[in-house]
């Protein structure tokens, strides 16, 4: 619905590409934080291909989702589609806090909506414009664990070579051996019993992400086109981790007398390799230790009898995974007359993902405590495919009821329907070192799968009453359908529901002047 600023009865604001890409922040979520007042960008988990949460309305929900919809170019999408989108190819982001979004987009749009516009190329005069852009991204540790400085390695006020904790004695400069012996048992080593500042941060790498955009678009007032490829890779923080990300998007459009038709294709693929378990190895380091002095890479080679190398979990414990994501939409509308138009949209968005997670076997070759440090190895393999398929057909109606009076409205239906089947085979010792599949899993092998199905659908309405242009009223008014809400024993006609909204906006310095 196009509305000028005075129309609008609820909370909302408007970005455009530039207040996107001024710091060239190569994920459009990211970029959005702090430029919205109310928007929280909530980073979920990091590394080298972070997931971000978008929150509007704040907490409403203890058990259900809070995040506010994605729409993209009119179709309802997700955060995790808007990320894969370049921010040089957006033209305006729009945003709605209020739940007036719910009646257009459904109960989702209740927590708000982010509504994001791409650029089309009609602005180019028939002409064909070629834009590349490049994007460099250093990453640092921003901050380390505050360490008390007072007591060292220990345990009931005692050194303790082998222990992780940090309950010995007061730091007194003493030389004292530490951890492990390597690479024999004969072999112990020693270091000054002091406090050691920033003692973790030389672990880390400084990370780069590197991203390159190549745009073609062309078009005038009667048809557009816009072809991009993007690829990102990221080099993580933790050496060895590594993400690689290609994009892939076509948009297309032609009018043809008072039919319009457009389409969209986009399509990503992903490969990721990344450590599990390194951080809460870290964070058994005391403060007199420098994690350096034990980076060779065997597990032997540790501080602590009691915990794992984290050189040894960088190269050991690991994810691997691909993923492939497609979003395919179409669009074709007709103008009936100066009055009244219609249009019919569709988008079907598929994931296929795979991967695997393992841990390698290691023998310790001795015994200092009589505990046994000894790990098994293990798998896990897994798979999903999911699918989401949304379809839009509305009647839009514009007319100057009397020279004071103006009125806007639509009718429309829509109707959603997700499923998705996931499945995870694991089990323990590999026969064959480094061979990372289902078939070299020797012992308890175990087969879980997950398929789920839903579907929405909706008829709604909406009325836009203007006065003198500067007297506004708007109605809106939705009924729902969740087969969530049905069981064996509710009918199809009680999982229904209906909601509404009331808005008005009166301009009074139009209204005086």
């Amino acid at each position: 619905i196009k509305r000028k600023p005075d129309e609008i009865t609820t909370a909302y604001q408007n970005l455009k590409a530039e207040e996107l890409t001024s710091a060239n922040n190569p994920d459009v979520v990211q970029s959005l934080a702090g430029k919205v007042s109310g928007l929280q960008i909530n980073t979920t988990n990091t590394g080298v291909n972070p997931s971000t949460s978008i929150r509007l309305r704040g907490t409403r929900s203890l058990s259900g989702s809070n995040s506010a919809l994605v729409v993209i170019d009119n179709v309802i999408s997700s955060a995790t589609i808007l990320s894969d989108l370049d921010p040089e190819i957006i033209e305006s982001i729009n945003i709605i806090k209020g739940p007036n979004g719910a009646a257009l987009y459904g109960s989702r749009g209740g927590n708000g909506v982010i509504i994001v516009t791409t650029k089309k190329g009609t602005k180019n005069k028939g002409k064909l414009n070629i834009t590349y852009t490049s994007t460099v991204t250093l990453e640092e540790i921003a901050f380390l664990p505050q360490l008390q400085d007072r007591y060292g390695k220990g345990y009931w006020g005692e050194i303790d070579a082998f222990d992780q904790g940090s309950w010995g004695p007061e730091y007194d400069g003493s030389v004292q051996p530490v951890g492990l012996p390597y690479p024999t048992v004969n072999d112990f080593r020693n270091t000054t019993y002091e406090f050691k500042k920033d003692n973790m941060k030389d672990f880390f790498n400084t990370g780069t992400a590197l991203q390159n955009t190549i745009t073609l678009a062309g078009g005038d007032s009667e048809g557009f086109y816009s072809l991009t490829a993007n690829r990102r890779t990221t080099d993580g923080i933790i050496p060895d981790d590594k993400y690689k990300k290609d994009f892939f998007a076509l948009s297309t459009g032609k009018t043809f007398g008072k039919f319009s038709m457009s389409a969209n294709v986009r399509f990503t693929s992903e490969d990721q390799n990344v450590s599990n378990g390194v951080y809460g190895q870290l964070a058994q380091l005391p403060s007199d230790i420098n994690v350096t002095d034990f980076d060779s890479g065997s597990n032997s080679d540790h501080w602590t009898a009691f915990g794992d190398s984290p050189y040894w979990v960088r190269d050991n414990q690991r994810t691997v995974s691909e993923n492939m994501r497609s979003d395919l939409s179409a669009e074709l509308s007709y103008q009936f007359n100066d009055n009244i138009s219609a249009v019919l949209r569709s988008n079907v968005v598929t994931n296929s993902g795979k991967g695997f997670s393992y841990v390698n076997d290691y023998v310790a070759e001795y015994t200092v405590t009589g505990d046994s440090r000894d790990i098994q190895s293990s798998l896990s393999v897994n798979s999903n495919n999911s699918r989401t398929l949304y379809t839009d057909l509305i009647a839009n109606f514009n007319y100057e009821l009397t020279e004071d009076i103006g009125l806007k409205s639509l009718i429309g239906f829509n109707s959603a329907e997700s499923s998705g089947l996931s499945q995870t085979t694991s089990g323990d010792i590999l026969t064959l070192p480094g061979l990372y599949t289902v078939e070299n899993i020797s012992s308890g092998i175990s087969v879980s799968d997950f398929s789920s199905k839903r579907r929405q659908q909706g008829v709604f309405a909406n009325i836009d009453l203007s006065y003198k242009n500067y007297l506004y009223l708007n109605l809106t008014g939705r009924q729902e359908w969740d087969s969530r809400l049905q069981s064996t024993v509710r009918d199809i006609g009680d999982i229904g529901f209906f909601y509404y909204s009331v808005g008005a906006s009166f301009i009074p310095t139009k209204a005086f002047t």
